[in-house]
């Protein structure tokens, strides 16, 4: 369900667009309605914090304007429909290669000056992640790598 909100930005809390825009907001809340014929009251004031009867809203409204960080009217009967990312775009866009060898850079320079262990350690390390990178999370998997993988469980978590 589309709901307008544009009357929100009338600066003229007595203005046609205003009141029409109040009123399909106060038949939106008729759904939300309590048992005792309350609602949330979602103006500057209360911010959604206190119950009142919709003639009360509608007066808090008109008196101290909607609040403004008040988007998404999930107290009012107003469902939230979440974004929905394809996980094809968002594998294609993250490059694990570039950014390992990113990485190496950063670890080179770093390291300048240091033992040839250190860095042949660093480079073998390097080496296994690129490994990583390359072997596939399971055989014919295409999409993922097990470093691909790893990395996304490691921010789900």
């Amino acid at each position: 369900m589309v709901v307008d909100k544009s009357w929100l930005n009338n600066p003229n809390r007595s203005s046609t667009e205003y009141n029409d825009g109040l009123n399909s907001f106060l038949e939106l809340c008729k759904g939300v309605i309590d048992k005792r014929g309350n609602v949330f009251c979602p103006c500057n004031k209360c911010k959604n914090s206190l119950r009142f009867p919709l003639r009360k809203v509608k007066n808090h409204l008109f008196g101290w304007g909607f609040w403004s960080m008040y988007k998404v009217w999930n107290y009012h009967g107003e469902n939230f429909v979440p974004q929905v990312v394809d996980v094809d775009d968002v594998a294609s866009e993250n490059n694990m290669g570039d950014a390992l060898e990113d990485l190496m850079q950063v670890d080179t320079n770093i390291e300048e000056g240091n033992s040839d262990t250190q860095s042949s350690e660093a480079g073998d390390d390097f080496d296994d992640l690129l490994k990583e990178l390359q072997s596939e999370l399971y055989p014919g998997c295409t999409k993922f790598s097990s470093l691909d993988f790893l990395a996304k469980l490691m921010h789900i978590k």
